[in-house]
């Protein structure tokens, strides 16, 4: 298996939290990291991935990035990592959280091949947004 994590902001804890996935699959699938599209789209022309895993919901860049996986043929996974808590939606509602959920959160969510939670709060509030 061939898997490129795309960390948009490059989060140190994010980072941490990829370089110990990647140990743990270690011999079992191939795995980069990138933080730019430009790059994300380089490494899917210079080898096909199977699954490109987005970490968070709220970068810029991020339907960008799903769009290239898409036309690369890769599967999409995401890790929002509690950026969609209750907590973090009600965080400047009008201004951000709605136009970004309307425009390609919601949407990246419903057709991701798979949305890796961390933990169970996490799953209940998904649960809650009805976006499974």
């Amino acid at each position: 298996m061939n898997i490129i994590h795309y960390n948009p902001h490059g989060d140190k804890t994010v980072a941490d939290y990829i370089d110990t996935l990647n140990k743990s699959m270690s011999g079992q699938a191939v795995c980069r990291v990138v933080d730019k599209l430009l790059a994300l789209k380089g490494e899917l022309s210079r080898q096909h991935a199977d699954i490109v895993d987005i970490h968070g919901c709220w970068h810029k860049t991020i339907p960008f990035a799903c769009i290239i996986a898409k036309h690369h043929g890769a599967r999409i996974v995401v890790t929002p990592h509690g950026q969609l808590e209750p907590w973090i939606m009600k965080r400047h509602w009008l201004i951000t959280t709605l136009p970004r959920t309307l425009s390609y959160q919601h949407r990246i969510i419903k057709r991701a091949y798979s949305v890796i939670v961390m933990g169970k709060m996490e799953h209940d509030n998904m649960e809650k947004l009805c976006w499974t």
